[in-house]
């Protein structure tokens, strides 16, 4: 789904009406905004060379002193003292205001969108450093960082699907490519972290909260932009859920088609439509309630006690069989309830159950059994 969650914030080309009348159109039948074609954005021109803003800027004062030499002399009788003093002020004051004011700076690994008598223009792109330009109020300049960037959304009252809440942290990589779009945009690095937000929340609102940390990848594949099978298949996806909201957003028309052809998710055909080329987006940590974190440790170690209890059952009937499981079980269905209570004390280190020769006399007996309690020797 190209241009999936589409900002609110994205100015409409304007139009022109006709100046003349055209026959009516078939109407087009509207398409879902999920569905909407991406607007191709307009590359960003190359930034104008140093040297040639100083050429210009000489050749425009040169034109302006010439002109300005000449509305002097004639005004002052011709090339007289008088006439070449005010001549020399009126250059000297030209060469201050056109020249030296119009000499100005950008920062580097920035640029300059100009500004011609106060509203942008895209018909070049000024360099950084030292430049020539006209001073106010004919042109002007608006600075623009070149530089990649790093966001890092912190998404929190995300809710899962089953109406639990959780936090998700994202890390956004880009820079600006065009910067006479990224100027005509409201808010754009604003406008990026609520697409991102939005993305988030439309496939966590799909997943249980238990089930959210197992799909960070899922997370960062969305924001690069992925197919709908891809979250129809995943096994912490609701599937019945994510069908019904492809066929609510208008990207199926039943449930038999190929999902693996429907394009969902992904921020940066989006962020080149204001200016901006995203590198890498990615979700780094998905955080839910503390206490479901809690109760799903305890879960897990009762669990796991009682599938060593399990073991240790099993192994004991095993070794009761004589090395058969099958036969230690019907051997134990046949105890009572006392030979049984035996078997579990002396399993537990409760009791200690020590078998001499019958033949003994009394007292040996009780020597060897004394002995083997007390780790004595008889």
């Amino acid at each position: 789904m190209k241009n999936f969650f589409k900002n609110v914030w994205r100015r409409k080309p304007s139009s022109t009406p006709p100046t003349t009348p055209t026959p009516p159109t078939p109407p087009t039948p509207p398409t879902p905004p999920s569905l909407t074609p991406t607007q191709e954005p307009e590359k960003g021109k190359k930034s104008i060379k140093r040297l040639y803003t100083f050429l210009i800027g000489m050749a425009f004062n040169a034109g302006l002193i010439f002109v300005a030499t000449i509305i002097v002399t004639n005004f002052t009788g011709g090339f007289s003292i008088r006439g070449i003093i005010a001549s020399v002020l009126v250059d000297l004051a030209i060469l201050l205001v056109f020249g030296w004011n119009g000499i100005r700076e950008i920062k580097p690994v920035h640029i300059g969108v100009p500004m011609i008598f106060g509203d942008l223009s895209d018909l070049f792109l000024l360099p950084g450093g030292y430049f020539w330009l006209p001073p106010k109020p004919f042109m002007d300049f608006v600075e623009v960082s070149l530089k990649e960037r790093t966001m890092n959304p912190d998404i929190k009252g995300i809710l899962s699907s089953d109406n639990k809440t959780a936090s998700i942290d994202a890390q956004i990589q880009f820079f600006v490519s065009n910067p006479y779009i990224y100027l005509k945009v409201d808010e754009p690095d604003k406008a990026l972290e609520g697409l991102v937000g939005r993305n988030v929340r439309w496939l966590a609102n799909m997943v249980e909260v238990v089930k959210l940390p197992g799909v960070k990848g899922l997370f960062s594949d969305l924001l690069e932009g992925t197919t709908l099978d891809k979250i129809v298949g995943h096994d912490s996806t609701d599937t019945d859920r994510v069908v019904a909201e492809a066929l609510a957003l208008g990207l199926i028309k039943d449930s038999a088609e190929d999902f693996s052809k429907i394009n969902v998710g992904g921020i940066k055909e989006t962020a080149e439509e204001w200016g901006l080329t995203i590198k890498k987006a990615m979700v780094t940590e998905v955080g839910i309630p503390q206490e479901i974190t809690k109760a799903n440790a305890e879960k897990d170690v009762e669990m796991a006690q009682a599938r060593s209890e399990t073991i240790q059952q099993e192994l004991f009937w095993t070794l009761l069989g004589g090395g058969n499981l099958e036969e230690g079980k019907e051997v134990w269905k046949k105890m009572d309830g006392p030979e049984r209570a035996k078997i579990i004390q002396a399993e537990r280190n409760k009791r200690t159950v020590i078998t001499v020769d019958g033949n003994a006399g009394d007292f040996t007996k009780g020597a060897v059994a004394g002995a083997q309690i007390t780790g004595g020797n008889p």
